[in-house]
């Protein structure tokens, strides 16, 4: 059996290197080119750049100018298409007293679907292109950046930005002005935010650090290190986040797992999970509704707090020696019933509220 596996892997092996070869081979004509513009920017400026198929990557700079480099690659497997494809690559560039802007142009203006779709998928034939962009600007700028099919790199920044990054991924230092960003099938890891909302789509995001915070994501792995004030919006996700103050939004099959809550959680849920492993002795309001959702609770040593859970089909457990309860039937049937009670000191301001359908509810004190 392994020499069976050896043979394939040999094999596996010799194909590849043949069909790279065939590859290089194919791709005899290439064409580069690098194009260098400058602009003025005094003032309250905002930088467009929208581009495709290569990087686009920021350095910071002091003064008023922006420079703008851009350098292109082209490759064919034939003169013909060479020079066709560097017929249909333009680039348009504008300027006003609040603007810049800079943009790849690809392909024709046909709206012929069949055609855009050629143009879109055109890294993936025999023929490649390769465009990316070297920004040398002020920190302070303000920036609207669309790109898709290449990778992002942001140094420290305070204007305010504004991000469309699909098929490609993002790296940023500290992002302190107002952010929107749009993320989708790539990765991104961001240093730190202050204010900013955020899309991610088919992506993993991986945040250090952030004040305020709307992510509204799907099918995505979200991890976050610290923040003050979440607020979200999940279908189908994964939350890891560490140190948490404030949580807010609703989920769809979505997992949440947090390491520490200090203040506040108020969520609707549908189909998933949160596992808070230590919820603070100062926090002050949580308040779940949810169903089919499984919880874990821990909750400090010293915590306390009064609760009001009300539960139909649930399993609902609690520690008995930390727990005065009351129950109470709700409805005719009898299935909906209401436990409320205090976890630790009577007098505490802290309150625990529970709306459970169909799920666990574990309420552990460690």
């Amino acid at each position: 059996m392994k020499t069976i596996n050896k043979l394939n892997y040999k094999i596996a092996l010799t194909l590849i290197v043949f069909f790279n070869t065939l590859i290089l081979v194919a791709q005899d004509y290439s064409f580069q080119n690098t194009i260098n513009k400058s602009f003025l920017a005094k003032g309250d400026v905002t930088l467009e750049i929208s581009n495709k198929y290569g990087t686009i990557h920021f350095y910071n700079t002091e003064g008023d100018s922006v420079k703008i480099r851009i350098d292109l690659t082209i490759k064919a497997k034939d003169e013909v298409k060479l020079e066709k494809m560097k017929s249909e690559i333009n680039f348009d560039f504008n300027s006003t007293m609040s603007f810049i802007i800079a943009k790849t142009l690809i392909g024709t203006k046909s709206n012929n679907i069949s055609t855009k779709i050629k143009y879109e998928m055109m890294p993936l034939t025999d023929n490649s292109v390769e465009i990316n962009y070297s920004v040398y600007a002020p920190k302070n700028l303000n920036l609207k950046i669309d790109n898709k099919f290449g990778d992002m790199y942001l140094e420290n920044h305070e204007g305010k930005i504004t991000i469309n990054q699909a098929y490609g991924d993002l790296k940023a230092n500290n992002l302190s002005g107002n952010v929107n960003l749009d993320i989708s099938f790539g990765d991104a890891v961001i240093n730190t935010l202050s204010n900013a909302n955020v899309a991610v789509m088919y992506s993993d995001f991986h945040l250090v650090q952030a004040s305020s915070l709307t992510i509204e994501s799907k099918s995505s792995n979200i991890t976050i290190d610290q923040i003050n004030k979440l607020t979200i919006s999940s279908k189908r996700d994964n939350y890891i986040i560490s140190e948490l103050n404030y949580l807010y939004g609703e989920t769809w099959f979505t997992d949440l797992k947090i390491s520490s809550l200090k203040s506040e959680c108020l969520l609707t849920l549908k189909y998933g999970g949160l596992n808070i492993s230590n919820i603070s002795k100062e926090f002050n309001m949580i308040n779940l509704s949810s169903k089919y959702t499984d919880y874990k609770l821990f909750f400090n040593k010293d915590a306390s707090c009064n609760f009001d859970i009300t539960h139909r089909n649930a399993d609902i457990k609690y520690p008995i020696e930390s727990v005065n309860i009351q129950q109470n039937s709700v409805g005719a049937d009898s299935k909906t019933l209401i436990t409320s009670g205090f976890l630790g000191k009577k007098d505490s301001t802290s309150k625990l509220k529970v709306n459970i359908e169909y799920g666990d509810l574990k309420i552990i004190q460690n």
